[in-house]
């Protein structure tokens, strides 16, 4: 497959409330657990750093 190009990566802030903030985080680190566990192909326990995303606001 041939690559042309460069993705557009656009990043959207939505208000919310903390439990909000942290249920969404919960669920994406969620699903990278899973999508990482199918790739390897046995359970793995998957830790997302947020701390670059904070220093973005």
């Amino acid at each position: 497959m041939r690559e042309i190009g460069k993705p557009n990566v656009e990043l959207r802030v939505l208000p919310g409330i903390p439990e909000d903030v942290a249920q969404n985080r919960e669920n994406l680190r969620a699903v990278c657990g899973q999508i990482c566990s199918l790739a390897v192909g046995h359970a793995v326990k998957v830790a997302v750093s947020w701390e670059h995303f904070n220093a973005l606001k």
